[in-house]
């Protein structure tokens, strides 16, 4: 099979990595079959017998007028919203097929980012890089090229971003069906010694993430507190609304004595970041972050995708959701901290516990830097 030539492969072997070419044969489809045809990366999945997740679709895709090629998995959605953040546009369609073939030289059903007739920007979305080999299309309808999921962002000059969701009732979904049915909810979390407050961080997705980006610079009793507090000023804590609200509306709320943070118009406005991200990537709906999450490494992406979570927070989160809530994807335990966080308080004496051992552990590290 290496004697197959197309630029895409052309590219690969001028550089010299590992790979291998897949040829296959597409069924044949006669009359209704025809007008339910999967897409070319699910069809090629079948046939080549691998997971749908590791095998890679282009797609073309008009950001602000400019042509941009995708590769996002074949279990996969592609979220043209998060892709125009991701590339600073404000408008993202899917290119015309005589548009996306002229601009690479490639026919639809065998476009490959790689070797593209023209100069083209490249996103490979970052649910890609789980694994060590991957599948995209090697210039030809039923020709594909296996290699690294590095080498295909290197060679095609790509960037790597989260710039998918999961496809409603597809492979990936069916195959989180276990651990879906294993979720649980807890009465409270015990974070701020306030019984109302803490039942409101177990009842409501958007109060724990609230509280989880209001967590810098303050207590934790503080912190979590915020969103009884800031649904008490404001009636709600409905994602949607909060990012429609008026900024300076919104910093005056939090500016309300007592404020509600030690730096109240940052976190006004990280919080309202926070919802609107929630509002327009998840329907409005906080528990999605993690509902739909397929995988370990995928529930890590969405919670560092969130305004005001840092890969510390996320590690918590992460905590939090698989010890309290039952959210253990598969692969939850390569992206769980191994070291105490709030996934481990379920008393106020746990949490005093918690908080004592952070004291000392930065009263160590103050030491250390004398």
């Amino acid at each position: 099979m290496t004697s197959v030539g197309t630029r895409a492969l052309d590219l690969i072997r001028r550089a010299g990595v590992a790979y291998r070419v897949h040829q296959y044969e597409s069924p044949e489809r006669h009359g209704r079959q025809r007008d339910h045809r999967p897409s070319y990366a699910t069809e090629a999945a079948a046939a080549l017998g691998v997971a749908p997740g590791r095998v890679l679709k282009t797609l073309a895709v008009a950001v602000d007028g400019r042509l941009v090629l995708t590769v996002v998995p074949a279990d996969r959605a592609l979220d043209l919203k998060r892709l125009a953040d991701v590339v600073g546009g404000r408008r993202a369609d899917l290119a015309e097929p005589t548009e996306a073939e002229r601009a690479t030289g490639y026919v639809v059903g065998g476009i490959s980012p790689l070797g593209s007739r023209r100069p083209l920007s490249v996103v490979v979305d970052a649910a890609a890089l789980d694994h060590d080999t991957v599948f995209v299309s090697a210039g030809r309808r039923e020709l594909q090229v296996e290699l690294a999921p590095s080498d295909l962002v290197r060679l095609s000059g790509a960037r790597s971003a989260p710039i998918s969701r999961p496809l409603a009732g597809d492979a990936a979904v069916a195959r989180g069906a276990d651990y879906h049915a294993s979720m649980t909810k807890p009465t409270s979390l015990p974070f701020t010694g306030n019984d109302a407050a803490d039942r409101l961080l177990a009842d409501e997705p958007l109060a724990l993430l609230i509280g989880f980006a209001l967590d810098q610079q303050v207590t934790v009793q503080k912190a979590f507190s915020g969103p009884a507090e800031l649904k008490r000023r404001i009636g709600h804590l409905d994602a949607l609304r909060i990012a429609a609200m008026d900024p300076g509306d919104l910093d005056s709320v939090f500016r309300e004595r007592p404020a509600l943070h030690r730096f109240p118009g940052s976190m006004a406005a990280k919080i309202q970041a926070l919802c609107a991200t929630i509002a327009g990537d998840y329907g409005d709906d906080a528990e999605r972050v993690w509902s739909e999450a397929t995988s370990g490494p995928d529930l890590e992406r969405r919670l560092l995708g969130l305004p005001g979570i840092g890969e510390m927070k996320a590690k918590s989160l992460i905590a939090v959701l698989g010890k309290r809530f039952g959210v253990r994807p598969p692969g939850y335990d390569d992206v769980a901290p191994t070291w105490p966080t709030l996934g481990d308080v379920d008393s106020a004496e746990a949490l005093a516990t918690y908080q004592a051992g952070k004291r000392a552990h930065k009263a160590a590290v103050r030491a250390s830097q004398v």
